[in-house]
């Protein structure tokens, strides 16, 4: 027997137990236990046993010695240095010497019981990491669920006995993100990958919710045999990230509403912000100019001594508080264009107060520089407009006394003198237009219109606008132009407001060539009604208008010269509209402006003065009373004069009461006047304004004209409203004040 133990089985630690004591062992076994062989033999193997395992190992030998049959048992010993081993014994039933033994194969399983209680240990330390973790963890086989930690079964719903064997698809939100989801972990899988996704689940309840859904297979060959997933609920997040979204885009739609640039930065002062109005101004785009520190984008300097302005994001961050930009602040952009600025920097703040970056509010003031400088323009021009009024209106009766005394003188002379006053009342006539041109400043208002022949008027007004310069004009006017209802002052002041500008536009001369004809128009050819027409066309070879300036010409204050305010060509604008007429700008540059303007226009024709034989006009003797008010005695002498030549019977008055009185003394006699003659403006008595209510209570059917020499005055374009017939404009002619007495019937 031993020679077998030792011969056959050499690996092994073996030994023959009989009696409870050891008859044969092997080397092997005496080198485990650290006995010799002679000391094995002479040891109760039950001495080598520990304690607590003792009971245990003597059932197992009872077992196989009844039941003779093979058994396995684990215990520990005492090896002879006083170390515990484990020992796995196999105990097989022999007869030895004709008696019952037990033929026992040793192992060494400590190493293997350390390991064993190792991993005992880490499998618990996992157990408890997983069942404790935040995040909801499972393991699925074949995808059905094994296992869950706590907090899966507190996000989904189930106890953890009901994920139990559950089928995963039960954990979608639909059937259509199951098969979504599972496609992506396949294709993962397949590259030996782990794979995050971003899905919705859906709860035991019903609800469903956003969620990362983290999976990992165990075996690569056979990845979806058995897999641990990781599930993390994000609904917070995906809330919160909708929120700031939401103030994103609320922050986004606020600046880019606002019309000032904004420009934000960190607390070193690199830009994390700019809106559109911030990059319009700058010139920098925002992903170009992000990161970047201000200095470089928004770069100012100071408008008069061209010197580098202290960097206003510095300046915030060092105080703490709200800087303004200095004056004349300039911010020079990317592609070089300059632009006046003003506003201010502020400190972003968190809830400490602690500074983390500095927003920057401004804006372009450029065109409001230039507005206000044209505003102190205006207001001087306002106050010369006012002289000039004043003026004019003087002028205008010191005039009225020349021409009225030549129209009288007229009619009593004959041949060469007759001529010669003629010419004497046109020269007065032309400083007419003078005093109409000082009227200019004060800007007039609605058109007090009147049948009139175009043709002398453009001349006239062309003429006197270029006297002493080096330009000349070359007319074009239709033989047959048709008269037009206008204001003759205003149309005027159009041609004249054109003309200059051309005449600016060829510094070194030239010609204007201005053409006037007859049109009819129809319907939707222009943004005017259909019908007709006179067609003033100015053209000059100037230095031209660019395309880009062609759509402002006619806004207030656009101007792309040095001098002027920028309100001609919007005057001229004005008065045409509201003579229902259109005006039309065709330029390009290096050759030239051409100004259409189209006036309505009446197919007749104005009746021109027809002479006796020595050029004197017939006048027809007529029967009325008539009273005049005008303050000037010279003005009152030369109309008197007139009216008593046309066969009126005539009364003066210097001021309004006194003419009150003279109308009410001779209503009481039964001689009323048939017609009153009122001076607009009495400086040191009542005017007509207040002088004809006083008659309209007198007399509801009185008759009345203002006679003025102020023509801007409202009451003048909308005399009706007030209670007068008729309007007349000092200075004027014999032949004027017989026409417009004629109109009203007398």
């Amino acid at each position: 027997m031993e020679d077998i133990i030792n011969q056959m089985i050499p690996l092994m630690t073996v030994y023959l137990l009989q009696d409870n004591r050891f008859r044969l062992v092997n080397p092997q076994l005496s080198e485990m236990l650290g006995y010799t062989e002679e000391e094995l033999l002479k040891t109760n193997p039950m001495d080598l046993v520990l304690q607590e395992d003792k009971a245990m190992l003597e059932e197992k030998m009872r077992k196989v010695k009844e039941d003779q049959m093979q058994e396995s048992a684990q215990f520990r010993v005492r090896t002879k240095d006083g170390k515990t081993k484990w020992i796995m014994v196999r105990l097989v039933p022999v007869q030895f010497e004709g008696r019952f033994a037990y033929l026992g194969n040793f192992m060494d399983i400590t190493e293997q019981k350390r390991l064993e209680a190792e991993l005992f240990n880490t499998k618990t330390e996992l157990e408890h990491i997983l069942s404790t973790s935040p995040v909801g963890i499972a393991k699925g086989e074949n995808k059905i669920i094994k296992w869950v930690n706590e907090e899966m079964s507190r996000l989904f719903g189930y106890s953890v006995e009901e994920f139990h064997n559950m089928p995963t698809r039960y954990l979608y939100s639909s059937e259509q993100e199951y098969k979504r989801v599972w496609s992506i972990i396949r294709a993962a899988f397949r590259k030996r990958r782990s794979v995050s996704i971003e899905s919705r689940f859906k709860r035991k309840d019903g609800s469903t919710f956003c969620g990362i859904l983290r999976m990992s297979a165990f075996d690569p060959n056979a990845p979806e045999k058995e897999v641990i997933g990781a599930v993390m609920d994000i609904s917070k997040i995906k809330e919160l990230e909708k929120r700031l979204a939401e103030e994103r885009q609320l922050l986004d739609i606020t600046l880019r509403s606002i019309g000032d640039g904004v420009i934000c930065t960190d607390k070193h002062g690199r830009i994390t912000i700019m809106n559109s109005v911030a990059q319009e101004l700058t010139g920098w785009k925002e992903e170009e100019a992000k990161g970047r520190d201000v200095k470089e984008i928004f770069y100012i300097v100071n408008e008069k001594t061209g010197q580098r302005c202290e960097d206003p994001v510095e300046k915030v961050i060092r105080t703490g508080k709200i800087v303004g930009l200095a004056n004349h602040t300039l911010l020079i952009s990317k592609d070089g264009k300059e632009r006046l600025l003003a506003d201010s920097g502020a400190p972003i703040k968190d809830k400490e107060g602690n500074i983390y970056g500095v927003v920057l509010v401004f804006r372009d003031v450029t065109e409001e520089r230039k507005l206000q400088k044209e505003i102190q323009k205006m207001e001087k021009l306002e106050s010369i407009g006012m002289l000039a009024g004043g003026i004019a209106h003087d002028f205008n009766n010191i005039l009225m006394g020349a021409i009225g005394n030549i129209s009288l003188a007229k009619m009593e002379a004959e041949g060469r003198l007759y001529k010669r006053l003629e010419e004497t009342e046109k020269s007065l006539l032309r400083a007419k237009t003078l005093t109409n041109q000082l009227l200019t400043f004060s800007k007039g208002g609605a058109p007090i219109k009147e049948l009139s022949s175009l043709t002398s008027l453009i001349e006239e007004t062309a003429k006197f606008c270029l006297a002493g310069s080096n330009i000349r004009c070359k007319f074009d006017i239709s033989d047959d132009l048709w008269p037009a209802e206008v204001d003759s002052n205003q149309i005027a002041q159009v041609i004249a407001n054109i003309v200059i500008n051309a005449q600016q536009a060829m510094p070194t001369g030239g010609i204007i060539e201005i053409k006037a004809e007859n049109v009819f128009l129809k319907e939707k050819q222009l943004p005017i009604a259909e019908g007709d027409y006179v067609k003033i066309s100015i053209q000059d070879y100037g230095i031209g208008v660019p395309k880009k300036h062609l759509n402002k010409i006619f806004d207030p204050f656009f101007t792309t010269k040095q001098k002027g305010s920028g309100l001609g060509l919007s005057v001229a604008y004005s008065i045409i509209k509201n003579h229902d007429g259109y005006i039309h700008v065709e330029s390009e540059l290096g050759k030239g402006t051409r100004f259409d303007i189209y006036i309505p226009a009446l197919r007749s024709t104005v009746s021109e003065e027809e002479n006796n034989k020595n050029g004197k006009k017939e006048i027809n003797k007529r029967k009325g009373r008539i009273l005049v008010m005008d303050d000037e005695e010279a003005v009152l002498e030369v109309v008197k004069e007139m009216l008593k030549l046309m066969g009126y019977e005539v009364q003066v008055a210097k001021e309004g009461r006194e003419a009150i009185r003279i109308y009410k003394e001779a209503m009481s006699k039964g001689r009323p006047f048939d017609l009153v003659i009122l001076d607009l403006t009495v400086p040191l008595g009542m005017g007509g304004k207040d002088t004809i209510k006083e008659l309209i209570q007198i007399d509801p059917d009185v008759k009345a004209i203002i006679s003025t020499g102020y023509s801007n005055d409202r009451m003048v374009s909308k005399y009706w409203e007030y209670g007068f017939k008729e309007v007349i404009i000092k200075p004027y002619t014999l032949s004027e004040l017989s026409n417009k007495l004629k109109s009203l019937g007398f």
